[in-house]
């Protein structure tokens, strides 16, 4: 239930952030291209560790015999 909540505000959020970069003047819109650089930055680290997290658990065995 929370999971689906999330995901409905996440999808609020951003299409409020793209509406108001669409309608807002240039100078209203430091805050959304602070937080639009912020993701940009973050997301490539995230990748990486996401995908070292799942290299890191596919070679464990699901077996406790197997060792």
């Amino acid at each position: 239930m929370l999971r689906k909540l999330f995901g409905i505000i996440m999808v609020v959020i951003a299409i409020a952030s793209a509406v108001l970069g669409i309608t807002l003047a240039r100078e209203h819109l430091q805050w959304i291209m602070l937080v639009t650089n912020f993701f940009e930055m973050m997301v490539p680290a995230l990748v990486v560790a996401a995908l070292i997290n799942y290299l890191w658990k596919s070679n464990n065995c699901d077996d406790c015999n197997c060792k």
